[in-house]
């Protein structure tokens, strides 16, 4: 999400998250999951490639 509001010149801010329950212990995440979340970053990359040449006249 934040690659595709870069594209289209959007303001990007940022505001902390505090997770009370979760000071210590592991992650829920499988690693199937995270394997595809990673896949995922390069899925976006390829299918979005020509948003950030196409920019602010994008957002239309």
């Amino acid at each position: 999400m934040i690659y595709l509001t870069h594209c289209l010149e959007f303001r990007i801010g940022e505001s902390p998250t505090y997770f009370a329950d979760r000071k210590f212990g592991k992650s829920k995440m499988s690693f199937k999951i995270q394997i595809e979340a990673a896949l995922r970053i390069w899925q976006v990359l390829w299918n979005y490639r020509d948003l950030k040449r196409a920019g602010i006249s994008a957002r239309i």
